[in-house]
């Protein structure tokens, strides 16, 4: 009976240790190395950017849904030859790596506001790009510093909701 007694605490004592251990575990992959569960934790699986998917931006309370262009060649069309958006729709434009990415308005029907966007942060804004016209040259911007997503809307959009450089801009499906 001793024994017996015996081999019930230990197999107790090893199952107290391991959940102590799994504990510890799970709090680290909670905490993750920014203290919060972010897209790197393997708790959070990072959104899988591709070509035409569809995803939520809210930026300043302002939800947008945006088409996805990563491609080069889905970028390089980006929203020119469509006769307008909807207010609440944009394209994203996902870049692999950061870059000072330049727009132009090439074939564009309508004007749109541009957002440079690094790590989920407003990083530079060009507001009203005209549209393309027959005696008109094609216009090119670029952002002050390097981003790896750029924001299509309507023009109007960053003044109507008071979006300024430094605002979060958070993804979702």
């Amino acid at each position: 009976m001793t024994a017996n007694k015996s081999s019930h605490i230990g197999i107790l004592f090893l199952v107290l240790v391991f959940a102590a251990v799994m504990s510890g575990f799970f709090f680290y992959l909670k905490k993750g190395v920014g203290g919060n569960i972010g897209n790197n934790s393997v708790l959070r699986p990072k959104l899988q950017f591709h070509d035409n998917i569809r995803l939520k931006i809210v930026i300043g309370g302002s939800t947008l849904d945006v088409e996805v262009a990563k491609s080069d060649v889905k970028r390089n069309i980006g929203l020119g030859g469509r006769s307008s958006l909807s207010g609440n729709q944009g394209m994203l434009f996902v870049f692999n790596g950061y870059g000072k990415y330049a727009i132009w308005n090439k074939d564009m029907l309508f004007p749109i506001d541009v957002l440079w966007i690094k790590d989920g942060k407003i990083i530079d804004i060009y507001e009203n790009m005209a549209a393309t016209s027959a005696d008109s040259k094609n216009i090119i911007v670029a952002p002050k510093q390097d981003a790896n997503f750029v924001l299509e809307a309507n023009a109007g959009f960053v003044k109507e909701r008071g979006i300024k450089i430094g605002d979060k801009a958070a993804f979702s499906l």
